[in-house]
């Protein structure tokens, strides 16, 4: 989150042509980072507040380094489309609300990820996200977006690692369902647990272990 917003500063300033200073942004993730270890923040084995500090601190500083040519047309850019068949046009459910990170050049959306290890190409096809992106780019614009995913690699060596994924107007028709479904899903209150990678992290951990059906 922390690196989020330092980034998110970073990209504002390249879009107004300001010259901000390195340090500047860094002192941003810093005042988030204080934020973050002021509440009920969760670490891991041999992880401390300093060493991810220092590690933060090291990924936003390689972003900006790899990233000061971008050409950057709109940072955190909301979006609100209609939940349609875009095939049929038959209308599937709720608006599907959202934000892209950064928008670049012509039909390039960019979606940056902190990650303990880098994506393959295979958990990139079946990503839910970037499915959805492309679907809510093709509503607005009405043309198949370039979506590159970002992800700034937490090992001890910090990496930067881009990947450029495509997806075809069957991909849009599927994920447009696909998130109808889980919407009558959630109109019916069906929450079952889904334990997974990103259990340690989950704000509803406490719920999910007490749930017994109800």
């Amino acid at each position: 989150s922390a690196v989020h917003g330092a980034l998110q500063a970073f990209h504002e300033a390249l879009m107004r042509g300001d010259e901000k200073r390195d340090d500047e942004i860094v002192s941003l993730f810093d005042t988030d980072w204080a934020a973050e270890c002021a509440g009920n923040m969760k670490l891991k084995n041999g992880e401390t507040p300093e060493k991810l500090r220092e590690l933060g601190h090291a990924l936003v500083r390689l972003y900006m380094n790899e990233s000061r040519d971008l050409s950057v047309r709109a940072v955190e850019h909301a979006f609100d489309v209609q939940l349609v068949d875009p095939t049929t046009g038959e209308v599937l459910g709720p608006n599907l609300v959202g934000v892209f990170d950064l928008i670049v050049e012509e039909n390039t959306v960019v979606e940056l990820k902190t990650a303990a290890r880098d994506y393959s190409s295979d958990m990139l096809s079946r990503h839910i996200q970037v499915a959805l992106y492309d679907y809510a780019y093709r509503q607005i614009h009405g043309a198949a977006p370039r979506i590159e995913v970002v992800a700034l690699v937490k090992t001890k060596l910090p990496a930067l690692k881009r990947h450029t994924v495509r997806k075809s107007a069957g991909d849009s028709v599927w994920i447009a369902h696909l998130a109808a479904e889980v919407a009558r899903a959630i109109d019916a209150r069906v929450f079952p647990p889904n334990p997974g990678w990103s259990c340690a992290d989950c704000e509803y951990g406490d719920e999910c272990r007490a749930w017994r059906g109800n």
